[in-house]
């Protein structure tokens, strides 16, 4: 088993780094000595970390790996367009600096709460989630999205996929208040792949149907966001948990489950694209990039996010449009549903590419000293409930794992962990998973 995850790490790194190369580096030559530096440091840091757990899903490995996609881009010679040429800026010493001081805070918190993980337990625990009526909660999470689905559909004459403004229709198509229940498409994707693996694929026919029919649902809403975070949850599970799984439910051919996992990392990241061009996306073209495709690819892994934060900085283009928050960001979950919620928005100030990192988010809440101690806050907070996950699972923690992983993913894009709809979506996937374990439901 270990002999396998080495040889997927090894595989998952190389494809990464080659892929990167090829499109960025040898065909429009935009590697600056800096890129080879970060490949080389944050490669490091990678090696180092999954030796120590064995595993790909710690919030370290994962931590290290998406702000290693997104610095190796911000390092790339980009020119932007006129209208946004203010990007056209080399990143400050004092910028990096800041960025690795954040990545440095959030190991030292998730490496203390995790000195010591405890395995002992986790296949026991693995095998009482067998008590789970999955089937109750898959039909029952399916049937409120698709409700909710279809009064949408009703509601604006069809799906935004095959509307002629998409983009109008999209920001329409979601019912206002009862439209969260969408993230149940999710939950039934998510729970498909857990009892799979835990009970083998007989008898979960049915459950993979509406799995299928979930993900062309969050498809043809072209919220390509939502397709994401569906794959990063089912991958961490998956990566975490494979060496505790019954051998009948594990794959026969370890080689064959790499080839097919990078075919389906292709294929998201053609689905990706087909979506962006099909909201026109492509358009608008903010960088010297002459593929559209590599522009697309460029800005939503992050490619602009640092220079966005570096220009709030003191001396940034935008540092005289920003005022201290002095903490509300951090309590948004809660603020949102009270008076106080104007007080938790961030004006869009970026008039270009809008991903702005985490640290935008902690600088405009405590200044320099946000940098430091939110991402040491959160490195405690997911090496606690990590240890709690890898050890001694139950499927409420499963949940509030995966679910904050996408926040760990998108670190370098936004800040996710105080974003109300985070929060939300665990409280509605713990009490549908516990209602429906309560309620009689034929099926």
């Amino acid at each position: 088993m270990i002999d396998f995850l080495n040889n997927f790490f090894k595989i998952f790194i190389y494809f990464i780094i080659v892929t990167y190369f090829i499109i960025f580096t040898f065909i429009d030559n935009r590697a600056t000595i800096e890129t080879y530096s970060l490949v080389v440091l944050l490669g490091l840091f990678l090696s180092f970390y999954f030796n120590y757990y064995k595993l790909l899903t710690s919030p370290q490995f994962i931590l290290l790996t998406t702000w290693f996609i997104s610095i190796f881009l911000a390092t790339l010679n980009v020119t932007y367009s006129s209208h946004i040429s203010h990007f056209n800026i080399k990143i400050s010493l004092e910028t990096w600096f800041l960025v690795f001081c954040s990545i440095l805070s959030f190991l030292i918190g998730s490496t203390f709460m995790l000195r010591k993980v405890n395995y002992k337990y986790t296949y026991r625990n693995l095998l009482k989630l067998k008590k789970i009526k999955f089937d109750k909660i898959i039909i029952f999470s399916f049937s409120l999205a698709i409700i909710v689905y279809l009064i949408a559909i009703y509601k604006n004459g069809g799906v935004p996929m095959l509307s002629n403004n998409i983009n109008e229709s999209r920001a329409l198509f979601i019912p206002k208040t009862i439209g969260i229940l969408f993230v149940l498409f999710q939950l039934v994707i998510l729970l498909t792949v857990i009892k799979i693996f835990i009970m083998g694929i007989k008898g979960s026919i049915h459950n993979i149907i509406l799995s299928i029919f979930s993900l062309l649902a969050i498809i043809l809403t072209t919220q390509r966001i939502s397709m994401i975070e569906t794959v990063i949850m089912v991958g961490v599970f998956i990566l975490s948990f494979w060496k505790f799984l019954p051998s009948y439910v594990k794959f026969q051919n370890k080689k064959k489950f790499i080839i097919n996992s990078i075919l389906l990392f292709i294929i998201l990241i053609v689905v990706f694209i087909i979506v962006g061009n099909a909201r026109h996306l492509t358009l608008n073209m903010n960088t010297d990039f002459e593929n559209s495709i590599i522009e697309q690819l460029f800005i939503y892994l992050g490619g602009p996010s640092i220079r966005n934060f570096q220009m709030i900085l003191p001396g940034g283009y935008f540092s005289n449009d920003i005022e201290i928050k002095n903490g509300i960001l951090f309590i948004r979950e809660i603020l949102f549903f009270t008076p106080y919620r104007s007080e938790t928005i961030i004006n869009d100030i970026f008039k270009g590419p809008n991903n702005g990192t985490a640290l935008l988010h902690y600088f405009y809440d405590l200044g320099y000293l946000g940098i430091i101690i939110f991402p040491l806050f959160w490195g405690f907070f997911l090496g606690f409930v990590f240890r709690i996950f890898i050890s001694t699972p139950n499927i409420y923690v499963i949940i509030i794992y995966l679910t904050f992983s996408i926040s760990i993913w998108f670190s370098p894009l936004s800040e996710r962990f105080s974003e109300p709809t985070t929060l939300l979506k665990i409280v509605i996937f713990s009490l549908v998973i516990y209602i429906s374990q309560k309620i009689k439901l034929r099926y």
